[in-house]
C-alpha cells in the first residue's frame, strides 16, 4: 500500500473488531480508482490477521 492510499482509508483494530475508515471527506468519499485500490488493500490486511469478529467500514465528514 502506497502512502497516498494508506492515508485514503484509515486501519484500525481492537480486538476482534476492524474498522476501516473512508478518508476522502473532501468529495464525500466519493470512489475513484485509488479509493477502491486502498480500499481492496485494507480489507486484504484485515484477512491477513484473520481472528476478527467484526469488520466495520465508516467515512468520515457529511453525507450530503
Amino acid at each position: 500500500m502506497t502512502a497516498a492510499q494508506h492515508e485514503l482509508v484509515l486501519y484500525s483494530r481492537d480486538e476482534h473488531v476492524v474498522t476501516i475508515t473512508l478518508n476522502r471527506s473532501e468529495k464525500r468519499n466519493a470512489f475513484n480508482a485509488e479509493l477502491v485500490e486502498a480500499d481492496r488493500c485494507s480489507r486484504t490486511r484485515g484477512r491477513d490477521g484473520a481472528g476478527y469478529r467484526c469488520r466495520f467500514r465508516v467515512r468520515l465528514g457529511r453525507c450530503r
